[in-house]
């Protein structure tokens, strides 16, 4: 059997997760299609919700309410060290003092999500751009991709796992590997 790449390896593992009647393709304007039993449907809305209420909150800067889109023990891995942050508290000071480094406002923009649902279980991944002027006075605008775990707990989504990666360009900036 040849090898698979990234990118076939991770549609193989999500769809041998999924029901034999659903199918998650996506389409060229970046919004999921997934074939679903109806409700799952209404799960993805509200999972697209949650994905665009942490966006807004980021644009507004405010770190209560992008928490409050978690579960009080999320997982998390971002993209500054340490890269995984264990508990709440240090992802909120990290949350902090991100936004404390933008002078004025903070743009966040979702671009092409994918979400699977399956139960009270969901997998959302999307890109993800910042953009504002920092501190210094410098215009920044940063991709990540975002892979995020969202739980249904008494009838709310939330955030229970979180990963965000950088492309790395590697003439520009090495990989951190002492960590």
């Amino acid at each position: 059997m040849p090898a698979l790449t990234i990118a076939q390896r991770d549609t193989e593992c999500i769809a041998s997760s999924l029901p034999d009647d659903r199918e998650g393709i996506a389409d060229r304007a970046g919004e999921s299609t997934h074939r679903r039993p109806s409700g799952a449907d209404d799960a993805g809305r509200a999972v697209r919700h949650v994905i665009h209420a942490q966006a807004d909150a980021i644009r507004r800067k405010d770190a209560d309410a992008v928490m409050a889109c978690n579960v009080p023990g999320i997982r998390a891995f971002g993209i500054v060290a340490p890269l995984h942050q264990p508990d709440a508290a240090t992802i909120r000071e990290q949350l902090e003092y991100w936004f404390a480094a933008f002078a004025g406002p903070l743009d966040c923009e979702v671009h092409e999500p994918d979400i699977s649902t399956i139960g009270d279980t969901a997998c959302a991944r999307f890109l993800q751009r910042f953009s504002g002027i920092n501190i210094r006075g410098m215009a920044v605008e940063l991709w990540v991709r975002v892979t995020m775990e969202l739980h249904r707990i008494d009838g709310r989504w939330l955030v229970a796992h979180e990963h965000l990666s950088d492309p790395l360009d590697h003439d520009a900036a090495p990989a951190q590997s002492k960590l």
